[in-house]
């Protein structure tokens, strides 16, 4: 059901284009790579960096709290109660829970926040180059060998592509990457 509503928008805005286009002739439309977009983006790497110190610090936590569970070699000092190593364990699986939501939750806000940036960047670059349409292209991975996809799998992959052509002229993508990079550099983020 989800492919076939994007293939129902993607049709749809490829409907209103043509719709655009006849009624004036002089209908400028551009496209965004996204994919580039996002894998060119300073304040996404800054970003999945952080991320992946924390997750790292928290790994690290997390496995030094669950060796003070484990049963050492010599316990003859340890004086926890069954009960008192049970409520540990429950207490470390709630830090555990806790701590995943948080990061989940951080790297959603950070997806959330370049979205938000980069069509306020397409808006920007759109107005500036006096361009009335921004599509976003995403073109989807195929693998090399498609002996490893069944025919219905392949035919999904090709169903998401929603631009099939596109000359240079059209392709705000490195504009968009250039102003946002700009912005995040003289941000205080960095």
């Amino acid at each position: 059901m989800v492919m076939s509503f994007h293939r129902l928008l993607t049709i749809f805005v490829l409907m209103l284009v043509a719709v655009a286009i006849s009624a004036k002739a002089q209908t400028n439309v551009a496209v965004c790579d996204v994919d580039k977009v996002l894998s060119e983006l300073d304040e996404r790497r800054d970003g999945e960096a952080e991320l992946k110190r924390e997750r790292s610090g928290f790994l690290e936590d997390r496995e030094h709290r669950l060796n003070r569970l484990r049963p050492g070699l010599d316990d003859s000092r340890d004086v926890r109660s069954p009960e008192d190593i049970k409520k540990e364990r429950l207490q470390l699986e709630i830090f555990v829970r806790v701590q995943e939501w948080r990061l989940n939750t951080k790297e959603n806000g950070l997806i959330q926040r370049l979205d938000q940036k980069i069509t306020a960047a397409c808006k920007l670059i759109a107005e500036q180059k006096k361009i009335d349409l921004v599509l976003f292209e995403h073109t989807p991975v195929i693998p090399a060998d498609l002996t490893t996809l069944k025919p219905e799998e392949l035919r999904a992959l090709l169903k998401q592509k929603a631009v099939a052509y596109m000359s240079e002229k059209t392709d705000i993508t490195n504009a968009v990457i250039a102003q946002l990079n700009a912005d995040y550099a003289k941000s205080d983020k960095r």
